[in-house]
């Protein structure tokens, strides 16, 4: 199906939809001028070559499927989003999609944590914070079938599959002025926060303990494992060792 027949199509079916009365949840809201203004921003879009799909479904609204020339990137807009609205919006739009809950921490709950492909692709996150993310790209004409991790609250005893920022507002730690700090000044500020730590050093080329030890060494990164449990990492000089992106700290601390 060529690119001009795909959103004229789709653009067809969400007009359509958004011409037929729906449940609202909320009466007295609106829902008529809800709709037309749905409408419109597709109109826009379309104009612009990129198509934002979303269904009347309150769930389902909470999910984004934008048509990006060849791509299709899917966004959570909302950590309650239900499994099935995600499944709905991303097979609107022709991407077969199944949905597995995992337990996490409260920072993870309602994101993606991996995801499996039943056939090479070109599966790329976006918004990516430490193991989790909140959406995805990948080629509108991918044939096969992804499986993705969806966060959802831990039971009490039950092992978190991914680590949390331990310093997020919602985490163990929340907002604990960490990041920066000396290993030695770190530990005394934990003392009381009745907390597990796992202290990790991360040597690079060069680099030996200080005579103090590593107690000079500054914090990088800390991360929530459980409830109680934190892993707290150290450079010698403070800087990021690794590859990837730098974690940012909590936007709202």
């Amino acid at each position: 199906m060529d690119d001009e027949r795909f959103l004229s199509d789709l653009r067809a079916q969400l007009l359509d939809a958004a011409e037929r009365p729906a449940g609202d949840p909320h009466p007295g809201r609106g829902r008529w001028m809800v709709q037309l203004g749905a409408a419109a921003v597709v109109l826009m879009a379309v104009a612009i070559g990129v198509l934002v799909v979303r269904t009347h479904d309150r769930a389902a609204a909470d999910v984004d499927v934008i048509v990006d020339g060849k791509d299709l990137i899917v966004r959570l807009n909302d950590v309650e989003t239900r499994p099935q609205a995600i499944i709905e919006a991303a097979r609107g739009a022709g991407l077969d999609v199944r949905i597995r809950q995992v337990p996490v921490g409260p920072s993870n709950v309602g994101k993606f944590i991996a995801s499996t492909a039943s056939i090479p692709g070109d599966f790329r996150p976006i918004d990516r914070a430490g193991d989790s993310f909140t959406g995805f790209r990948i080629s509108r004409d991918w044939p096969g079938t992804l499986e993705l991790e969806l966060g959802r609250p831990a039971r009490t005893g039950e092992a978190w599959v991914a680590a949390s920022d331990a310093l997020d507002p919602e985490e163990v730690l929340a907002c604990e002025p960490l990041l920066g700090e000396s290993v030695g000044s770190a530990s005394t500020q934990l003392v009381d926060r009745k907390v597990s730590v796992r202290w990790v050093m991360l040597p690079t080329p060069g680099t030996v303990a200080g005579p103090d030890g590593y107690g000079s060494w500054r914090v990088v990164q800390v991360q929530a494992t459980g409830p109680r449990d934190v892993s707290v990492f150290a450079t010698a000089d403070g800087e990021w060792p690794f590859p990837v992106a730098r974690p940012k700290p909590p936007s709202s601390c």
